[in-house]
């Protein structure tokens, strides 16, 4: 639908066409508008749950300069952010109570890619106890994804780009990679969140502490799909956007924010790892007619200078968020009775300190264009 207007132009094959940065170019833009839109959306997750303006303006900082949501988005030209948009309308029916709504506006999401499907099975498991409640509400949203696959999983079109596409980037065989014995351990991770859920007991009337118990899961869930599971950097979108919520929360912990920059910065050098060169550099700010690539990635450098530096990267990164994930559980402020006094002043975060993450993206855009233009 976004590249309709090339249709007149060209085949469609962006990999191939005559047009293609400026394909790729237009793409950004449009993206980089989904990406402002969503920045609005944040705010209908607050409304919902009657956060103060505090709250509001924290999430709406921690989630606009997230460096890591900005290079998938903007950086990286990846349309996620559109499952994500999703979402945004699907959690404040969740908080309103209305789950099986919920569930349908989520069946959205997961069509356009499953992961959603990692977000949805726990927090849903949060409010429903009844084994009858969370069948049908998991019937539901898979209801779309099954019809979407039943009428487009075999055509001709669908084979062939995923024919190209699979050993690339398919989530299923990423998720079992990494194993204790024979045994995945996201898989076991994620198994212990969602019986933690189920057995979590909690007042739905209390939108605040439900709205701190269904972001702590989704950030859970991905810190531990962060340090178990080989991913594409795209497929991490619900761990800042799920950071967003939860870091006000407790705010007065300044240092957590140095963290997760360390956090994002890791991100960053481990989905080099994967792409082989830097998406933002050779298909954003240098898609000019004629460019070439000529130099070599952040992570190339470093594994030229260091000795097996993707595995120290590797283990860096499910550190820290593993860490995050602990942390988030420790301080939740719903453990005791004390958790009903807190002020909307301390729902806010240092202002510059969320901004300030933009520059972990604007250094990491620094050095990969000098490696770019001047090392090979």
């Amino acid at each position: 639908l976004f590249m309709i207007p090339f249709r007149f132009f060209t085949d469609g094959n962006i990999g191939f066409s005559s047009i293609a940065n400026v394909m790729v170019l237009y793409l950004d833009v449009v993206v980089a508008g989904l990406f402002l839109w969503s920045v609005k959306l944040t705010q209908r997750i607050c409304d919902a749950c009657d956060m103060p303006s505090e709250y509001k303006r924290s999430v709406k900082y921690l989630y606009s300069f997230s460096p890591v949501l900005l290079l998938i988005t903007i950086g990286s030209g990846q349309i996620d952010i559109i499952y994500l948009i999703i979402m945004m309308f699907a959690f404040p029916l969740y908080y309103q109570g209305r789950y099986r709504m919920f569930a349908l506006v989520t069946a959205l999401a997961v069509a356009v890619k499953p992961i959603p499907l990692m977000v949805f099975i726990p927090v849903i498991l949060l409010v429903n106890k009844k084994v009858k409640d969370i069948l049908i509400n998991t019937g539901i949203c898979l209801s779309v994804y099954a019809v979407f696959k039943f009428l487009f999983d075999k055509g001709t079109g669908y084979d062939t780009i995923w024919s190209i596409i699979s050993s690339r980037y398919t989530i299923i065989g990423r998720v079992i990679d990494r194993k204790a014995g024979d045994i995945s351990l996201f898989l076991i991770a994620f198994s212990i969140i969602c019986l933690a859920s189920f057995i979590k007991k909690i007042d739905v009337s209390d939108k605040k502490a439900v709205l701190y118990h269904s972001m702590l899961v989704i950030f859970v869930t991905y810190a531990s799909f962060a340090a178990f599971v080989n991913w594409h950097s795209q497929w991490l979108i619900p761990l800042v956007f799920s950071f967003a919520y939860l870091m006000p929360f407790i705010a007065e912990n300044k240092s957590v924010l140095l963290i997760e920059y360390a956090l994002e910065l890791l991100i960053f050098l481990v989905s080099g790892l994967t792409y082989g060169t830097v998406y933002m550099i050779e298909f954003g700010l240098l898609a000019a007619d004629g460019f070439e690539f000529r130099g070599v990635s952040i992570c190339e450098a470093l594994s030229n200078a260091v000795s097996n530096a993707d595995t120290i990267l590797i283990t860096l990164l499910a550190a820290v968020s593993l860490f995050l994930a602990a942390f988030f559980v420790i301080k939740n402020p719903y453990r005791n009775a004390d958790a009903g006094k807190i002020k909307a002043a301390d729902l806010a975060v240092d202002r510059s300190m969320a901004i300030g993450r933009i520059f972990v993206y604007f250094l990491i855009l620094l050095i990969s264009y000098w490696l770019c233009c001047y090392t090979g």
